[in-house]
């Protein structure tokens, strides 16, 4: 738990920073971090906020098992801010 609060916290950290909250649509994930479409459209278009959290956990351990910088933590990084924002919207954090 400790973890994911710490992850959030970067992906909030990092969406300041930039100035907007990123990408809305699995099309602009994917050109904006690499992976999937297909596995960005589950993601945004799921209600389940047991699968989206699942998805977070997933990226965020792939995350940690890659470099900065390199493509695969680009990659799951895109996964943990897709995740995150649809859990946002849905409301599985209230």
């Amino acid at each position: 738990m400790k973890r994911f609060l710490f992850a959030l916290l970067i992906l909030s950290l990092l969406a300041v920073a930039c100035g907007a909250s990123g990408p809305k649509t699995a099309d602009d994930y994917a050109k904006e971090y690499g992976g999937s479409v297909d596995v960005y459209r589950q993601i945004l278009s799921s209600n389940d906020c047991t699968y989206l959290q699942g998805q977070f956990d997933t990226a965020y351990e792939a995350s940690q098992n890659n470099a900065p910088g390199t493509t695969y933590h680009k990659r799951a990084t895109g996964f943990m801010t897709a995740s995150d924002q649809r859990m946002q919207e849905i409301g599985c954090y209230e």
